[in-house]
C-alpha cells in the first residue's frame, strides 16, 4: 500500500458531499512602475531579460518536459512581437535537466550564472536544483513543482500550485456521487518515479479519508515493459475503478494491457494526459472511457476565452503540429506572471523583489485561462473539472463549472 510522507497535517473532511460552484476571478493585473533607476545585472543587459527555462527533453521519455518549453516559447513570441519591459526583450535560455536530478541540478547552476529567472520550468526530478536555485536567489516561476525540495524552495513558486500534504476533494468526490459503485473498489496504480509516487502517497491518504475504498495499489517500475502481471492483480482483487498516475504514456500501455484481458473497470488517468493528442491516437479503443480532472478551462472552449486562444495561436507559431497541453497553458501562464510582476516593479526589479512579488500572489487564474492558484502560498486550488474520453473526444461529466469542494489534508511523516 502507498504510505503518506512527511509533515504532519490536520485531517480536514467536508461532512457531506455537497458541491460548491464557484465561479473563478480573473486574475489582477499589476499596473506598471517607473523604469526609473532600472539596472542591468545578472541576465539583464540594456535590450534583453534572459529568462531561463529547463525542462526534461532528454531521457527514459524523450521531450516529457517539452509542451512546458513550447508554452514559454509561445509566450515569448507573442511578448516580443510588441511589447517590452523597460525597454528590454525576453530571450530564452533553453536547458535540458535530462530528467534526472544531477542534470537539474546542472541545469540550475548554468540559470543562476546567466539568466535573470527561471520561467515556466517543469522536470520530474526538479529536486536536483532546488538547493542551489534557492542558495543563488534565482526567482523560479514554474509550471508546477514536481518535489517536496522544489516546493519547499522559498524563491520557486508552481503556477499551478501543489501539496505534499493536501488533495482536492472535488476528484474523489465526483466518483463518490456519479460512480459509488466504483468508488468502493478502487486500485490505485502509479509509476514508481519520486514525483509520481510522491501524489500517489498524498492521493491514496485523501481519498480514503474522503470515503473511497482501495482495494489494491501498487507501484510499477520506469523499465517494466509487461503490465500484464498488474492487470491480473487488479482484476483479481475486483477493482472497478483504476487510478493511474504516471506519463500517459504508461496509461496508454496499461490501458492496452487491461483490454487484451477483456478487462473494463472505469479508468482514469493524471490531468496531464488531457490534450496529449498521441494518447488518444496510440490508445484508440483501448482508452476510450477515460476519465481525467482538470483544473484549466478545455481547450474546446478557447472560442470564449481570449487567452486560451493566445497561447493555443502562438504555440503553433513557435511548434506547428504541436497540441495544446497542461503543462504548456501553466507555463505560459508563468511567463505571463513573470511579465505581470516584472513591469509592476519596473526600476526596482531585481531577484528578491520578484520573489517577494511573487509570493503575495494569491488568485492567479491568467484570464480565467485555468482555475484560482494560490501561486505565493503553494496551496493546491480546490476547483476542478472532471472529462471523460468519448470516441476520441474530451467531453464534460458531472457539469461544465469548476467545482470547489475543498481540500482533504493527511499526516505525513
Amino acid at each position: 500500500m502507498v504510505r503518506a510522507r512527511r509533515r504532519l497535517g490536520v485531517l480536514t473532511v467536508l461532512a457531506a458531499l455537497t458541491a460548491t460552484f464557484a465561479a473563478v476571478p480573473t486574475s489582477p493585473s499589476a499596473a506598471a512602475g517607473s523604469c526609473t533607476g532600472f539596472q542591468n545585472r545578472t541576465g539583464v543587459t540594456s535590450t534583453t531579460i534572459t529568462i531561463a527555462n529547463v525542462a526534461d527533453l532528454s531521457g527514459p521519455v524523450p521531450n516529457l518536459g517539452r509542451p512546458a518549453l513550447d508554452g514559454v516559447k509561445a509566450f515569448v513570441s507573442y511578448f516580443n512581437a510588441s511589447q517590452s519591459i523597460c525597454g528590454r526583450k525576453l530571450r530564452i535560455y533553453t536547458l535540458d535537466s535530462q530528467t534526472d536530478a544531477k542534470g537539474n541540478g546542472t541545469a540550475y547552476a548554468a540559470a543562476c550564472k546567466h539568466a535573470f529567472a527561471a520561467v515556466g520550468s517543469w522536470s520530474l526530478f526538479d529536486n536536483g536544483g532546488s538547493w542551489t536555485t534557492q542558495n543563488c536567489g534565482l526567482p523560479d516561476i514554474r509550471s508546477t513543482s514536481a518535489s517536496t525540495d522544489r516546493n519547499d524552495c522559498p524563491t520557486c513558486f508552481g503556477v499551478q500550485a501543489t501539496q505534499d500534504d493536501a488533495f482536492p476533494n472535488a476528484i474523489p468526490d465526483f466518483f463518490l456521487g456519479h460512480q459509488h459503485a466504483a468508488s468502493q473498489a478502487v486500485g490505485l496504480v502509479y509509476l514508481n518515479a519520486q514525483a509520481y509516487a510522491a501524489k500517489a502517497a498524498t492521493m491514496f491518504s485523501a481519498e480514503q479519508k474522503r470515503g473511497m475504498n482501495f482495494v489494491y495499489s501498487t507501484g510499477i517500475d520506469v523499465a517494466a515493459f509487461d503490465y500484464g502481471p498488474y492487470v491480473t492483480q487488479l482484476k483479481s482483487h475486483g477493482v472497478q475503478l483504476v487510478q493511474f498516475v504516471g506519463p500517459y504514456q504508461q496509461a496508454v500501455r496499461l490501458a492496452q494491457a487491461m483490454k487484451d484481458a477483456s478487462y473494463a473497470p472505469l479508468f482514469q488517468t493524471d490531468p496531464r494526459t488531457y490534450g496529449i493528442k498521441p494518447y488518444v491516437t496510440d490508445g484508440g479503443a483501448a482508452v476510450d472511457g477515460t476519465y481525467v480532472p482538470i483544473d484549466i478551462t478545455p481547450f474546446s472552449e478557447a472560442a470564449s476565452n481570449t487567452e486560451l486562444r493566445r497561447y493555443i495561436t502562438y504555440l503553433r507559431k513557435v511548434h506547428p503540429g504541436a497540441s495544446p497541453s497542461i503543462d504548456g497553458l501553466f507555463a505560459w501562464s508563468a511567463a505571463r506572471l513573470f511579465v505581470d510582476r516584472a513591469r509592476a516593479l519596473g526600476g526596482r526589479l531585481s531577484r528578491a523583489n520578484l520573489v517577494t512579488a511573487v509570493r503575495g500572489v494569491h488568485a492567479w487564474t491568467d484570464s480565467g485561462a485555468h482555475a484560482s492558484q494560490n501561486v505565493g502560498s503553494k496551496v493546491v486550488t480546490p476547483c476542478w473539472r472532471m472529462l471523460r474520453l468519448d470516441a476520441g473526444t474530451w467531453v464534460a461529466v458531472g457539469g461544465t463549472a469548476y467545482v470547489c469542494n475543498g481540500r482533504t489534508v493527511v499526516p505525513t511523516p
